[in-house]
């Protein structure tokens, strides 16, 4: 206890204002870190979590590390090529990306030898 009250006096009378700023700014981003572990703790291993809802999550967690002051590079999420497509006029959302609808005829257009599959 004498121990803690001298190192609490030095904080105070003895170190210059630098060094305790110093030691103000190490204890936030300690205290910041260990929330972040909490929070990733939080989530239930028992329920499984879509997708969407996990990304929502991850969002969430990110913006709140960023309003914090701490952004992190795990944090950081890069859209997938899927996301960023832009979906053609003619092009419904359940069709498949590598061929067009057969109702188009424009693969038969396009390649006379295949016209006969057509």
């Amino acid at each position: 206890l004498r121990a803690a009250l001298y190192g609490v006096h030095d904080i105070f009378f003895v170190m210059d204002a630098a060094e305790r700023m110093s030691i103000l700014h190490h204890d936030r981003e300690v205290r910041k870190e260990k929330m972040l572990r909490q929070m990733d703790k939080v989530k239930s291993p028992r329920v499984a979590l879509s997708a969407a809802t996990q990304k929502s999550l991850d969002r969430r967690k990110y913006m709140k590390a960023a309003e914090m002051g701490m952004p992190n590079k795990k944090f950081l999420v890069k859209q997938n090529p899927s996301e960023t497509r832009v979906l053609q006029p003619n092009q419904g959302q359940n069709a498949p990306v590598h061929r067009l609808l057969s109702r188009q005829g424009s693969i038969c257009r396009k390649n006379p030898k295949k016209a006969a599959k057509c």
